[in-house]
């Protein structure tokens, strides 16, 4: 789900005969556009990231490759598989998609970070390269989010890496993984907090960290994945596993779960409250 400046809602449903890619309006409980499989519409019912960006939204698929929605057009582009070229875009299933203030694309893969500066029509491959700390710290790439103006924060299923686009450096981090268990260090998803800090998700819990050397300043277990040896001072809450993280207009930050929950977190750190809004049986989905 992703929402765009006009505070309309994308929403991606998967494994659903009405599965595709809606537009909603949720002031008026209104669908106001499905785009499904039909031939030129979306080439992926299955979307990982929706990205809206002004007249385009951009759509990370599962199996349909990198696409965009020009609104003013009402037309689908798709950008080409090339596994030919060092820079190409190898794969068709692409994890996340995000544009930056400065226009540039990054886009999560399987294989890897590749951007696509302002302008340009071919990607660069930001390649993971084993033993080199300044590249991105693994593969494939998870979950990408602007933290800050300058850090852009990559996930992977083994670790994380902060990007600062001036310097063109990145810092890896590792998160404790507790008696070895790989949950624990696999992203899922990022939010910006105030200046210093950001969250991030994994498959097992929810971390606050320290934006300029990755100390832990909060950590809640949210799923059984964790495991059983963590500290006994560490929270745990029963959210599940956490696909995203989203702040709303308030500035309120809320979670999506993979078992289909809306969580919604308040209160300052040390009192920090999860509230979980269930689907009622008599409500609409």
């Amino acid at each position: 789900v992703a929402s765009d400046a006009e505070g309309m809602l994308w929403l991606s449903i998967w494994y659903h005969k009405t599965g595709g890619l809606v537009y909603y309006d949720p002031y008026r409980d209104t669908v106001l556009r499905r785009f499904g499989s039909a031939a030129n519409s979306i080439s992926s019912t299955d979307i990982n990231r929706i990205f809206p960006a002004g007249d385009q939204v951009w759509l990370a698929t599962n199996s349909g490759g990198l696409c965009r929605y020009s609104k003013s057009e009402n037309t689908f582009y798709c950008h080409p598989v090339d596994d030919k070229s060092p820079n190409g875009l190898w794969m068709n299933q692409m994890t996340d998609v995000f544009q930056d203030g400065f226009g540039n694309l990054w886009i999560g893969t399987l294989f890897g970070l590749y951007k696509a500066p302002a302008g340009a029509q071919v990607p660069q491959l930001l390649a993971y390269t084993p033993f080199n700390p300044n590249s991105v710290v693994s593969r494939p790439v998870t979950a990408l989010e602007l933290v800050t103006d300058t850090l852009l924060a990559i996930g992977t299923l083994k670790g994380l890496s902060l990007y600062d686009r001036h310097k063109k450096s990145f810092q890896n981090w590792h998160l404790p993984l507790y008696n070895g268990n790989p949950y624990n260090d696999q992203i899922r998803a990022f939010a910006p907090d105030v200046p210093g800090s950001f969250w991030v998700a994994t498959w097992s819990g929810l971390f606050r960290l320290d934006s300029r050397n990755g100390h832990i300043l909060e950590y809640y277990i949210t799923h059984l994945n964790a495991g059983e040896n963590h500290p006994a001072a560490v929270n745990r809450m029963e959210a599940g596993a956490i696909y995203r993280l989203f702040h709303d207009r308030e500035g309120m930050l809320w979670a999506s779960t993979f078992n289909s929950r809306l969580v919604r977190i308040t209160g300052a750190a040390g009192n920090r409250r999860f509230e979980y809004l269930e689907r009622q049986a008599n409500n609409k989905p």
